[in-house]
């Protein structure tokens, strides 16, 4: 099997935790057409800075299409919950802390930043 690094490639860095051991970013198979390699704003993977491999996060299974740091360390996911989309807030350390159903009218936005 190939090392991480040989398998994935990204051209799309969302976010960077505080003391810089995790990053949210739209990670692609080296297989896979890249498009435009314009800066998105798509994450589906938190990745370990040092082993480069995938955090496991507490999204009950759904599919994570937004990631943001927060200065304390935790995460705002935005995940796909049927028809829409939920914010979970997950902690430093991993746990779910919250979890919130995103408006309907958001469904087609993307988030820019997330502030306290």
């Amino acid at each position: 099997m190939l090392p991480v690094w040989d398998r994935y490639s990204s051209f799309d860095l969302t976010s960077l935790s505080s003391d810089g051991s995790r990053i949210a970013l739209l990670r692609q198979g080296r297989d896979e057409t890249h498009g435009d390699v314009a800066r998105d704003l798509l994450v589906n993977v938190v990745l370990d800075t040092r082993s480069g491999e995938a955090v496991d996060l507490p999204l009950d299974g759904r599919k994570l299409r937004q990631a943001y740091f927060q200065v304390d360390g935790s995460l705002v996911a935005r995940v796909v919950d049927g028809d829409g989309f939920a914010l979970v807030l997950i902690s430093a350390d991993g746990r779910k802390i919250s979890e919130t159903a995103e408006p309907a009218q958001f469904k087609n936005m993307q988030i820019l930043a997330v502030t306290n």
